[in-house]
């Protein structure tokens, strides 16, 4: 008896050739792709801090170069808008904010603060069904730069 449900388990063996081939590539498919989009979208999203980083400080700079707030705010979004191109992100969603130390900003040898908020979407995410709204991830950047003396 013992004989037979050896030859029967050795015939069900012999049946299931090349099974585990197909269940290898099924497993590594299944593992492999959420793994490979992963790594994507964490690349994705440190370049965009990487951008979003050099445009805070692209902006900070002309920004206490400028002789009043006005245009210091538009020198710095221009700026900013010529960094995150820089990097291709230049139709990403991008907002920009200051903050002076002293009342008057450009009083001599005060910091002022630059942050630059950019909204970055999800690679392969479908602009569907206003999907856009729940794959974009914020990146904040900020610089902080002394207005010179002179």
């Amino acid at each position: 008896m013992k004989q037979n449900n050896w030859g029967r388990a050795i015939r069900n063996l012999r049946n299931q050739r090349g099974s585990a081939v197909i269940e290898f590539i099924g497993v590594g498919l299944i593992l492999l792709v959420p793994l490979f989009y992963i790594s994507i979208v964490v690349a994705t999203i440190q370049s965009a801090g990487i951008a979003t980083q050099n445009a805070a400080r692209a902006a900070a700079r002309v920004f206490v170069e400028s002789d009043n707030v006005s245009q210091a705010i538009q020198s710095a979004k221009h700026q900013a808008q010529h960094a995150l191109a820089n990097f291709g992100m230049g139709d990403y969603e991008y907002d920009i904010e200051y903050l002076c130390e002293t009342d008057p900003c450009f009083y001599s040898e005060s910091a002022i603060e630059i942050t630059v908020k950019v909204k970055v979407p999800l690679p392969l995410a479908p602009p569907i069904l206003g999907l856009e709204k729940i794959t974009t991830v914020e990146v904040i950047g900020s610089a902080v730069y002394q207005v010179p003396r002179f």
